[in-house]
């Protein structure tokens, strides 16, 4: 079931047998012996191990799998599939950044949190696991590099804060999946984290006999409030199917540089706090205000983006495609700017619904705040739409309609 290794201070292998319903205590005795050695890897050869408790994520610890969807961790109880020590003391003002787990990596597989019995969108759908997260972890230096899919919780849930101490605290996320109870990543630091690369979508979903229409959080969720860290760099991340929420919000003090991201048929696009600042080069909206495809009720579509900013925020460029065809809610605005020194290049594009035959109406840009840069190009906005709105002072606006 095992194979010891003896290349590095401790590492093993283990192998699937069908014989053995819960992973999870070999796991850890694994992981107590790796400790105790000054580090290791724990390696997972191929197949579906079930898991009843919780992997420990710990320092100079390295958990391998041997590729996603060929290494399954299969929650089989409502509990986090893998969680840092002491998370909860740790998460609660107990202990510094500077003493949490580091230096350590989740990678190379797949974890199925059994939430729903079967599709998102089967009537017949019902919860089976109601609670869990994929990774909850606090603690700083790790690479995470994991499939997450059909999680009662968040998909991963971050955190670190306190005095870091003399070493770096950059970490690493490559995160792909599909369907969480919650948010896709909720994260609250440590700052100067890559988000690398993140394709995630059917975040917060409910059964169908569980929806409510209920607004709610971000598919990914970046929190700078009070001790959190919510200083980010986004590589490439494409968020999707939040049907009652935002695609990606803000909270706080964060600095946020991201190069290429997508919202999409999420029910409002991105939302950046005041006291978020920095820069993304290319951002791209579209299929905004779509509705979950069994749901009934009405609600109001937002922004496909709201920028409150107060500190100056610049996009490269920013794409808004009202692409919608089915289940729609009219007039939501490609860009409401409530905030100061923004600055923005935009092209909007609008198409024709097939139901009505006429273009989705929705204003351009909506300016509220002062000493703005807006320029691009607004095509098609339909009847008295206007491609702006300037209730602000000193902004420049060229667009052309």
């Amino acid at each position: 079931m095992w194979i010891p290794i003896s290349s590095v201070a401790y590492e093993v292998k283990l192998e699937f047998n069908q014989e053995v319903e819960d992973y999870c205590p070999i796991v850890n005795q694994h992981i107590n012996s790796a400790v105790e050695s000054g580090g290791g890897v724990i390696e997972f050869g191929p197949g579906r191990f079930p898991i009843k408790c919780s992997i420990r994520l710990d320092s100079n610890i390295a958990i391998l799998g041997s590729g996603r969807g060929i290494t399954i961790i299969d929650l089989q109880s409502p509990v986090n599939a893998f969680i840092s020590r002491d998370f909860t003391d740790f998460y609660s003002g107990g202990g510094d950044l500077k003493d949490a787990p580091k230096y350590l990596s989740v990678k190379n597989l797949t974890i199925e949190g059994n939430y729903l019995s079967s599709s998102w969108k089967s009537s017949d759908s019902a919860v089976v696991n109601d609670s869990g997260s994929g990774i909850v972890l606090f603690g700083s230096l790790y690479e995470i590099d994991v499939e997450i899919n059909n999680i009662p919780g968040h998909a991963l849930f971050l955190a670190g804060f306190g005095e870091r101490g003399t070493s770096d605290v950059r970490s690493i996320v490559r995160l792909n999946g599909r369907v969480s109870g919650g948010a896709a990543i909720n994260f609250k630091g440590p700052g100067d984290i890559v988000f690398e690369n993140v394709i995630y979508g059917l975040t917060n979903a409910d059964p169908i006999s569980g929806l409510t229409g209920e607004v709610s959080s971000a598919a990914f969720v970046i929190n700078g409030l009070d001790q959190y860290e919510g200083n980010v760099e986004l590589g490439f991340v494409h968020v999707y199917a939040n049907y009652f929420g935002p695609g990606i919000q803000t909270f706080g003090n964060v600095r946020l540089e991201g190069a290429h991201i997508v919202s999409e048929s999420n029910a409002s696009g991105v939302k950046l706090s005041e006291d978020t600042y920095g820069s993304i080069s290319l951002l791209s909206v579209r299929n905004n205000g779509r509705h979950h495809p069994n749901y009934s009720g009405s609600y109001t579509a937002g922004p496909g983006l709201v920028v409150d900013s107060q500190y100056g925020f610049s996009i490269g460029q920013y794409t808004c495609f009202r692409t919608v065809i089915i289940n729609y809610d009219d007039g939501w605005p490609c860009a409401q700017v409530n905030g100061n020194y923004i600055k923005m290049d935009i092209l909007s594009r609008n198409t024709t619904s097939p139901e009505t035959g006429e273009r989705y109406e929705g204003d351009g840009v909506v300016l509220k705040g002062d000493k703005n840069y807006i320029t691009g190009r607004i095509l098609n906005i339909h009847g008295d739409y206007s491609a702006i709105i300037d209730n602000g002072e000193g902004n420049y606006v060229n667009v052309i309609e």
